[in-house]
């Protein structure tokens, strides 16, 4: 012992033989003067007298790790110690280890008598160190993966690498208690599905650590009777089940085994729990990032479902359109759009369930029904096993077989207006997330309801408007009917011609007055109209006069020639028709007319004045709808051609053909010759000033207006307009 030290030697070496690591003493040659017993058996030597003096220190160490010491030594030499360092170091049977050493020199300043060596031996801790590092790259990997089932086949094979097991698996916990996933096993890691449901009287060990989130070492399976193997998995002897889960929510295990009893370590299991977190972290990963593209598809789907019903300007079209569109949101069997009536009783504005024979439109009592529970309380009712012992059990409107139901309020500010209702037969269809979706799609259809609502109660009013404006210009024509009689009698000369020009234009108000969608769609042109009602009278040359009640001269009728002016323009007739058509959707809908169009791509635009065109188009388009009272097609067909008009002197010049086929009535062979004459008519109430209007319009035009026709089998009006026109004046 040397003189320097401070305490007595013996309990020195005593406090050396108590320290919990390795310790060697040796001269500044680095010859071992002592070693303590943990020394010893650290570097498999039988006593301390082994080692002590027989040994140098660079006996010890790997070849090529002696340089190194070396310089560690002159370092403690002129600092008096030396930070820890990892060398390789050798024990007596040639086997080697990783220790972690620190030395620090003995004796007094400036006269140094040797070192004082600690040793730790840190295999398994470099070993884990290196797992971590190792694991801490995989879970960059996974964490950039978004497949479930890649994450798990890359997990079990990092799991099977780093523990050198006989198989590995891990296993997701579904909503039926099974266990769902992938194994590894056999000397070629291969990798194969597996199904291990799990049921309450036959408790699985696996099941255990789920739910418990504890992981379970097994050093012989055997002598565990809630441990059953997997189907197709190699037998083992000891096994590693750590848990996965995020927080707290089990998300199923990540088991390995070996076939050898006591296999695992502790840094074993420290490793496979890393790997479970890294796993249960990229898993939750993916969940969060389906659930984000699941939401950002019910997003994108209710602006679909928010743009679709705005449009719509009916009740029943705004149901059947938002019923579309939510069953990409929220799972239904059957769906009920409810609206609330008097007395317990509600209005089914839309219903899927074609066994009930409830249908749309029906008034109902709901007593006792879901229904009266949303309307009651105006909350919405989520049930995810519906039972009738239930106390609170309310009828399902699908009645029997439906298992689990989801109904919301409609809400037209604090008034609850109705309820919407999808059930399922399937228990426990419906989550929370379904009824945030259900209560933002219902938000949309309470506004689309509402507005259709008010739309129709417009219509209403504009058809109690519209029937009150009628009777006023009726009565006003009547009066004007009976001073053309008047007339009539004061004037001789042309008593029947004045009759047909006042017929005409009663004829023309009557057009006007009596579709709703052309008096909206011409309010702004209704002094174009009665120009244009003015020039029948003039193009007839007759007119009449009455005195008025003041004693003042009678004024005449103004009027406006249906010739071309100078306000022609160039016309697409692809878009003037689809105009037309659009103004009689409604009125070719209700009296089941369909329309095909045959349009020729490369038509030519023609020069004509739009609104005229378009008054004779619809005319036409009006007439085939009432040809057909029972439905029927109407094909609309246009082409270019080359033709004869009046426009085009003597030689054939480029037109355009719009050819107008109904599958209707027909014209009788008699009428037919006379069809374009005005008060020619084949319609009950009909004035027959209709036809010749167009017959008017087309010819002004420079145009040709023809019809075919056979009693019972429909009608065919050819309109022909030369592309270009002549300039005004011509």
């Amino acid at each position: 012992m040397p003189r320097s030290l401070a305490v007595p030697e013996d309990l020195f070496y005593r406090l050396l033989q108590a320290s919990p690591e390795a310790i060697l003493i040796t001269d500044l040659d680095t010859r071992i003067l002592f070693a303590s017993d943990r020394a010893a058996a650290l570097f498999g030597f039988s006593s301390t007298a082994e080692i002590a003096g027989a040994y140098g220190l660079k006996a010890l160490l790997a070849p090529e790790e002696r340089e190194n010491a070396e310089t560690m030594m002159a370092y403690v030499l002129s600092k008096g110690s030396a930070p820890p360092v990892r060398l390789t170091l050798v024990r007596r049977d040639g086997s080697r280890f990783l220790g972690e050493t620190s030395t620090a020199l003995i004796g007094e300043a400036g006269n140094p008598t040797g070192f004082m060596v600690t040793v730790r031996d840190v295999t398994r801790q470099k070993l884990l160190e290196d797992r971590l590092q190792i694991i801490y790259e995989l879970g960059q990997d996974l964490a950039l993966r978004r497949d479930q089932t890649e994450i798990i086949q890359k997990t079990l094979a990092m799991a099977a690498r780093l523990l050198g097991v006989d198989m590995a698996l891990c296993g997701l916990l579904d909503p039926n208690q099974t266990f769902r996933g992938f194994c590894l096993s056999g000397p070629e890691a291969v990798l194969q599905p597996f199904s291990l449901p799990v049921v309450d009287d036959q408790p699985d060990i696996r099941l255990v650590v789920a739910r418990t989130n504890q992981t379970i070492h097994l050093d012989h399976t055997d002598a565990e009777p809630l441990f059953r193997a997997v189907p197709g998995t190699p037998p083992v002897q000891s096994v590693v089940i750590a848990p996965l889960s995020i927080r707290g929510k089990p998300l199923g295990v990540l088991e390995v085994g070996s076939r050898q009893p006591a296999y695992f370590s502790r840094e074993d299991i420290s490793t496979l729990q890393v790997l479970a977190g890294q796993a249960s972290v990229a898993l939750e990963n993916v969940d969060l990032h389906d659930q984000m593209q699941s939401w950002l598809d019910y997003l994108m789907t209710l602006f679909e479902l928010a743009q679709s019903i705005s449009g719509s300007l009916s009740v029943d079209e705004v149901c059947t359109a938002f019923t579309h569109f939510s069953r990409r949101i929220v799972p239904q069997d059957e769906t009920w759009i409810v609206l609330r009536e008097p007395d317990s009783h509600a209005r089914i504005a839309y219903t899927s369930n074609t066994a009930s024979g409830i249908q749309a439109g029906d008034i109902v009592p709901v007593q006792n029904t879901v229904v009266s529970r949303v309307l009651a309380t105006k909350k919405p009712v989520l049930r995810q096993n519906i039972l009738p012992s239930d106390p609170e059990h309310v009828e399902p409107l699908s009645g029997e077989g439906i298992a689990s139901q989801l109904a919301v309020p409609l809400r037209r500010g604090r008034e609850i207006i109705g309820a919407w209702i999808v059930e399922s037969r399937t228990a426990g269809t419906y989550q929370a997330d379904h009824l945030v979706l259900a209560q933002l799609g219902a938000y949309l259809l309470s506004n689309a309801i509402h507005n259709a609502q008010l739309y129709r109660a417009l219509q209403d009013q504009m058809q109690k408007l519209h029937a009150t404006q009628a009777y006023l210009v009726q009565t006003e024509r009547m009066a004007a009917l009976g001073r053309l009689m008047a007339s009539i009698a004061h004037e001789i000369n042309n008593p029947v011609q004045a009759a047909s020009g006042f017929l005409e234009l009663l004829q023309e108000e009557l057009d006007d007055t009596a579709r709703p969608d052309k008096i909206r769609q011409y309010a702004r042109i209704v002094e174009e109209e009665l120009d244009r009602v003015a020039a029948i009278v003039h193009r007839m040359r007759y007119f009449f006069r009455s005195p008025g009640q003041d004693g003042t001269e009678p004024a005449d009728l103004d009027f406006v020639h249906f010739e071309a002016t100078a306000e022609t323009q160039i016309v697409d007739v692809h878009g003037l028709l689809e105009n037309v058509l659009q103004l009689t959707r409604k009125k070719l809908e209700h009296s089941g007319v369909s329309v095909e169009r045959q349009w020729e791509p490369s038509l030519p635009p023609v020069q004509a004045e739009p609104g005229y065109l378009k008054q004779a188009f619809l005319n036409l388009v009006l007439n085939a709808v009432d040809a057909m009272p029972g439905g029927g097609v109407l094909q609309i067909t246009t082409r270019a051609c080359t033709a004869d008009l009046p426009a085009a002197g003597e030689s054939p010049q480029p037109a355009v053909q719009v050819i107008f086929s109904d599958t209707g009535t027909g014209i009788p062979d008699d009428v037919l010759p006379h069809i374009f004459e005005p008060m020619v008519s084949t319609k009950s109430g009909g004035t027959g000033f209709g036809l010749f209007t167009c017959y008017q319009i087309v010819s002004a035009h420079r145009g040709r207006i023809e019809a075919n026709s056979r009693a019972g089998r429909g009608s065919t009006f050819t309109v022909t307009l030369p592309v270009t026109q002549p300039s005004p004046g011509s």
